[in-house]
């Protein structure tokens, strides 16, 4: 499957925070929000996946919140994610084929344009769905990034049966 392909280059996942692991539009879901990301995360880290957040949010307390969680890279008042992107490859030595992003809104296109792999909630808008490699299930038990790194794990178990 070609999506399996480019899930097993990954190397760096990148997600906006409003409407990827935060709730849109919901303030009151922070801090459930910031207990799911702490468990994806630690999923990441298990799949061997850095993880950063590149958001136009000017909310330094929650930006600060986020850090502490342990991400490797985060960008916050990002209108141009691309340009933040660009540091992370020359930083990492990864090209765009190494790197996933999730995201949700029309300043995200772009990004999920240029990335190997890129993904998108169940309520994202309707124009970042259409160009999206996949969209997220709409799903309670779930988070965003918890489903995005299911499929990825799925995908590294696959070529690894594959490759025996």
């Amino acid at each position: 499957m070609v999506l399996y392909n480019l899930l097993s280059k990954l190397k760096f996942l990148l997600f906006d925070l409003h409407g990827v692991v935060l709730p849109p539009e919901d303030t009151t879901g922070t801090e459930k929000a910031l207990s799911d990301l702490k468990k994806d995360l630690l999923k990441a880290e298990n799949l061997g996946l850095m993880c950063g957040i590149i958001s136009a949010t000017e909310d330094l307390g929650l930006i600060q919140r986020v850090k502490e969680l342990g991400l490797k890279e985060v960008f916050s008042h990002s209108i141009d994610k691309v340009s933040q992107a660009e540091i992370l490859l020359k930083k990492y030595n990864l090209g765009y084929d190494n790197i996933g992003f999730v995201g949700d809104d029309i300043l995200d296109i772009p990004l999920l344009m240029k990335t190997g792999f890129s993904a998108a909630p169940h309520s994202a808008r309707r124009e970042v769905k259409r160009i999206v490699s996949y969209v997220t299930k709409d799903s309670e038990e779930k988070t965003v990034l918890s489903d995005v790194l299911d499929l990825i794990s799925k995908a590294r178990e696959q070529q690894a049966n594959e490759s025996k």
